[in-house]
């Protein structure tokens, strides 16, 4: 008897239910898909967010740790300062005249570096092939060679700062072309000083805060860029590092999280804040004498004005290992920043 069975073959509106049903299962199948990958990314931010948080959280309260106890310098398990290769160094400024015997200390530290103002006012300080060509100095100066060797035989470290002239936004009436030439004329004499042996350059003058007004970021950044690669074709093996010294205005944007600060870093070694019209800052409240007289705090401990201002941002001190520049004037507010821990200063004349 033969089987029925083996000839069934299924009616046609039955196939047409399972290709309909085999249909409707790859079309949601394909609908998952995107479904799914959204919920991945979102899982994944999440995740991100919780862990940023957490870190941020982490850092918050190791400030606020840190200002509860009086306690000025990040210790061994708190948060890693970036890397900048360039050591910490106090140094004392020198004239062309002086020698190392003028070197000074401030409070019980030593100073183990000298700064020489190279160019300021728009001349050169010493004896430049560059400057005298574009008439702005003569021969009869100080050979910045000289003075850097004689330094370097006590095993002083060297640091040049340079006050940029050409980077202002070009005023109105003035031809473009007259602050590309003093442009030109700055950074050849860079590339010139540097060859003296020199360790590091500190720009000043270079127009950066956390709203690039006027274009003064770009214009910083660019000079920058040039600068580096001058330096590196001119002394390739040894080429000087390079900080730029920053508007202390800007240690708000940084504790804030404003990225200019990180973004100069990048095209340069280290950065340094302008210590110098402090006394104009919100958080300090007035003139030299408020460093040594403070005031008395609900501890009994003697609290100035600048300590509550170096107290707010010891993170950024430590985070961009940032240098101290303050001028010759301000001892009181050296050695108070000095007994507080912060040792990478320049002290300019």
């Amino acid at each position: 008897m033969k089987n029925s069975n083996l000839n069934f073959k299924p009616s046609k509106k039955r196939r047409v239910r399972r290709q309909s049903t085999k249909s409707r299962k790859v079309v949601k199948a394909r609908n998952l898909k995107p479904i799914i990958a959204i919920s991945c990314a979102c899982l994944a931010v999440v995740a991100v967010a919780v862990i940023w948080g957490s870190v941020l959280g982490e850092r918050a309260d190791k400030y606020a740790e840190m200002q509860s106890e009086g306690r000025w310098t990040l210790g061994e398990d708190d948060v890693a300062p970036l890397p900048s290769g360039v050591p910490v160094t106090l140094s004392s400024p020198l004239s062309p005249s002086q020698t190392v015997w003028d070197i000074k200390s401030y409070g019980d530290r030593a100073a183990g570096g000298v700064t020489l103002d190279v160019y300021s006012d728009g001349t050169p300080n010493y004896y430049s092939d560059v400057g005298i060509a574009a008439g702005l100095s003569n021969s009869d100066m100080y050979s910045l060679s000289k003075k850097v060797a004689a330094m370097h035989s006590e095993s002083i470290r060297v640091t040049c700062t340079f006050y940029v002239t050409s980077l202002a936004a070009t005023p109105a009436g003035v031809d473009a072309a007259v602050q590309s030439y003093r442009r030109g004329i700055e950074l050849a004499m860079l590339e010139e000083f540097a060859l003296s042996g020199m360790d590091e350059i500190l720009l000043l003058g270079c127009p950066v805060d956390t709203d690039n007004t006027d274009g003064g970021n770009t214009r910083t950044i660019e000079f920058l860029r040039e600068l580096t690669q001058r330096l590196s074709t001119a002394d390739p093996d040894s080429p000087p590092t390079v900080g730029v010294a920053l508007p202390i205005e800007m240690i708000d944007g940084i504790y804030h999280g404003d990225t200019s600060a990180a973004t100069i870093l990048a095209y340069c070694d280290f950065i340094a804040m302008d210590m110098q019209n402090s006394e104009d800052y919100p958080l300090y409240g007035g003139s030299d004498l408020d460093y040594e007289q403070g005031a008395d705090t609900d501890d009994g401990e003697n609290f100035s004005p600048l300590s509550d201002m170096l107290s707010r941002f010891t993170y950024a001190y430590q985070k961009y290992q940032l240098r101290l520049l303050f001028n010759s004037e301000q001892t009181s507010g050296i050695t108070t920043a000095i007994s507080h821990g912060f040792y990478n200063i320049s002290v300019i004349k």
